[in-house]
C-alpha cells in the first residue's frame, strides 16, 4: 500500500417538532450489548418540495453499542449498510473488522450509533442525503446524545455525514469521510440511472426482483477495480449448460441474488436516486475532518476528494491509498482502513 497524506490548518414517543428532547443514554443502554430504539419522524422537513408531510407512523430503527457513559460515535455505512455495524445480540456486524471490543472504534469504551436508512415503501418521495443527515440529529435527540465526538461515514454514509457537519456543527467534533464526496461523480450517476433504468423496466414487466438483482450485478462491476475482477475471474467459459456461462457471472448472479433478498425495488430506486442528489458545499465544513480515498476507485475518484479536502473550510486532511477493492477498500482493505480511522481506544478522538 502507498499513501499520500495531506494537511491544512486552515422506545418511540410522540415527537413534537417544535421541543427538543434530550434523555441520558441509559434510557436506551444501560449494558455494552445492542440496544435498539425507534426515531419518530412525524414532523421531520425533507428537501423535495413535492415531499410527502411524515406522519405519526413513519420510524427508522437505530441501534447503540457500548457503555453508556462513553464518548459517543456515529457510524454510517453504504445504501446496503445497515444499523448492525458490530457483531451482537446473534448478529453479524457488516464493519465488524473495524466496530467492536478492541477494534479501531473500541465498542468496550465507546458507544457507537447507526440507522436504518429512511426509504419509505409506500412513497416515491426523493429522499437526500441531507434529509438522513436530520434523520440521524431525531436519533441523537431521542437517544439523548447531546454531542458526537466523531462521525465516521463510508460511501453514502460519508455524503450523509458531510452534510451533518455543515447541519449541526455544534454537535460534532470530529468528520471522517471515506470514499463519499460532496457532489457524485457524472459517470458513477450514469451508471446509477441505468440500474434504475433496469428495476422500473422489470418491474413494469412485474419482476421487480430480477430488476434489483440485475441492477446489483452492474453495480458489483463499478465497486472493485479491473485489476481485482482479472485477478479473480480471468478464465474459459464453461460450456456444459444451455450456453457458455464466464467465471465472473457466478459472483455476479451470487451478489444480485443475495442484495434482492434484502432490498425492495422501491428502497433500492430511492436510496439509489439519494447517491446522486448530494449536494454539499464544502466551504460551509467547519468541523475538523478526515478525507480519505482511494486510487482505484471508480466512482468517488481521487480527483474528488482532493477537491473536497482544498474546499473544506475547516482544518481538514487528507489521505488517498491504493487498494485492489477499489470503492469497496471500506469493506475489505482493513488494514488501511484502521489507520484511517486511527486509534480511538479511550475516546473516539485522534
Amino acid at each position: 500500500m502507498t499513501a499520500s497524506t495531506a494537511a491544512r490548518a486552515n422506545t418511540a414517543t410522540a415527537w413534537s417538532p417544535s421541543v427538543r428532547k434530550h434523555r441520558s443514554p441509559a434510557t436506551h443502554q444501560g449494558r455494552t450489548a445492542a440496544h435498539d430504539f425507534l426515531v419518530p419522524l412525524s414532523g421531520l422537513d425533507l428537501e423535495s418540495p413535492d415531499a410527502t408531510p411524515l406522519g405519526p407512523n413513519e420510524h427508522v430503527v437505530a441501534r447503540l453499542i457500548g457503555p453508556k457513559d462513553a464518548p459517543a460515535c456515529a457510524v454510517l455505512g453504504g445504501i446496503s449498510a445497515s444499523r448492525v455495524v458490530a457483531d451482537a445480540n446473534g448478529e453479524k456486524g457488516w464493519w465488524r473488522s473495524q466496530v467492536g471490543p478492541g477494534r479501531a472504534m473500541d465498542t468496550a469504551i465507546n458507544q457507537v450509533l447507526s440507522f436504518e436508512w429512511f426509504a419509505p415503501e409506500a412513497s416515491s418521495t426523493s429522499i437526500t442525503p441531507g434529509d438522513q443527515a436530520r434523520v440521524l440529529e431525531r436519533a441523537l435527540d431521542v437517544a439523548g446524545i447531546e454531542r458526537l465526538d466523531r462521525l465516521v461515514g463510508a460511501s453514502y454514509g460519508a455524503m450523509v455525514g458531510l452534510q451533518f457537519a455543515c447541519l449541526a456543527p455544534e454537535r460534532l467534533d470530529h468528520l471522517t469521510a471515506i470514499s463519499g464526496a460532496h457532489r457524485p461523480h457524472p459517470l458513477a450517476t450514469a451508471w446509477r440511472a441505468i440500474q434504475r433504468r433496469i428495476v422500473t423496466l422489470a418491474s413494469d414487466g412485474g419482476d421487480p426482483r430480477t430488476g434489483v438483482e440485475l441492477a446489483r450485478a452492474l453495480a458489483m462491476t463499478t465497486y472493485r477495480s479491473p485489476d481485482e475482477f482479472a485477478e479473480r475471474f480471468d478464465g474459459p467459459a464453461d460450456d456444459s449448460g444451455e450456453r457458455l456461462r464466464f467465471p465472473v457471472e457466478e459472483y455476479l448472479d451470487a451478489r444480485g441474488r443475495d442484495f434482492a433478498e434484502r432490498f425492495s425495488a422501491q428502497r433500492f430506486q430511492t436510496l439509489s436516486e439519494s447517491i446522486d442528489l448530494q449536494d454539499a458545499r464544502p466551504e460551509e465544513g467547519t468541523v475538523p475532518a478526515v478525507f480519505a480515498g482511494v486510487c482505484q476507485d471508480l466512482l468517488v475518484p481521487p480527483a474528488q476528494m482532493e477537491e473536497l479536502a482544498r474546499r473544506w473550510a475547516g482544518p481538514a486532511r487528507l489521505i488517498l491509498f491504493d487498494s485492489v477493492f477499489g470503492h469497496d477498500a471500506f469493506l475489505k482493505a482493513d488494514d488501511a482502513i484502521a489507520a484511517v480511522l486511527g486509534d480511538l481506544r479511550g475516546a473516539c478522538h485522534d
